[in-house]
């Protein structure tokens, strides 16, 4: 079976190897992000934003732990890739990057 092979790019180190899915896998998981989209389309609002401030949460905890991760695949510097994972948990948390404040 073929593979994705991830490569740091400052060693040149393998980090990982992933088998690459069959067709009736991929099939498989689009299925199953259609029917969660749909799911998600239906969520009231509110719930919708609970959602997200708990992603927003779960980023700022693990912040340093993802940074490295995004350090060692794409070979940001750590204090760039902490940044990355900041400004996403910003606007999952509903603020604007620029103003700090909430988007209306």
């Amino acid at each position: 079976m073929k593979k994705i092979v991830s490569i740091n790019p400052a060693t040149g180190e393998v980090n990982e190897e992933f088998e690459l899915y069959s067709e009736d896998r991929v099939n498989e998981v689009i299925k199953k992000a259609k029917a969660a989209f749909l799911e998600w389309k239906n969520l009231d609002i509110s719930d919708r934003a609970d959602y997200l401030m708990n992603a927003a949460k779960v980023l700022q905890r693990k912040k340093k732990e993802l940074g490295e991760t995004i350090t060692i695949e794409m070979g940001k510097t750590i204090k760039e890739s902490i940044t990355e994972i900041e400004k996403c948990s910003f606007r999952a948390a509903g603020k604007n990057i620029n103003s700090g404040s909430m988007n209306s």
